[in-house]
Parts: structure tokens; sequence; C-alpha cells
């Protein structure tokens, strides 16, 4: 999936399962100079994903339902949570 975190600067975002470790992982990469930002994080909810990392958006992940709890099962993902993308400049500290 392509995304634009505000910035001008085209993502592309692969969700996928890993069913050995049983949780859902993310890679991004630059879509203009096809630079892999991270690979294989995974999708937990909390901690802003990429926050710490010297790029200038960030993700994170929100469960739509109010269990709290991180997607697990290979068919977790798809309803009960939403992924977001933001930039770290519009976030007050």
């Amino acid at each position: 999936m392509s995304v634009d975190p505000g910035d001008g600067s085209p993502l592309n975002l692969t969700i996928r399962y890993n069913s050995v470790g049983d949780h859902w992982e993310l890679d991004v990469q630059d879509r203009t100079t096809d630079a892999v930002i991270v690979q294989a994080v995974p999708l937990v909810l909390g901690p802003p994903i990429l926050w710490r990392d010297t790029v200038d958006y960030f993700l994170w992940l929100e469960d739509l339902s109010g269990v709290g709890l991180d997607p697990i099962g290979g068919d977790d993902l798809g309803e009960r949570f939403a992924l977001y993308v933001g930039l770290k400049s519009e976030v007050a500290e």
C-alpha cells in the first residue's frame, strides 16, 4: 500500500502476518529512492512506530474495538485495528 505521511515523501507499506512469531509485521520503503526504512517491525499497540528513528513521520496502531490487545492470529488485524501515519512535527511532545 502507498501512503504520504503529509510531507510529500511517498512510502510503500507492506503488512504481513508472521506465523512463526504469531504477530503482524510492517515493512516501510521510500518510494522515491527505493530505500528500505524498516523491515519486519511488529505491529503493537502503544509505542509509536518509527518515533525514535531519523525520519520525519511515525505510525501508530489503534484498537478500534477497545479491547486493548495487540493483533494476534492470522485474521485478527482486518477489522479491529486502524494504522495511521503522521508527521512528528505535528505532535506536541
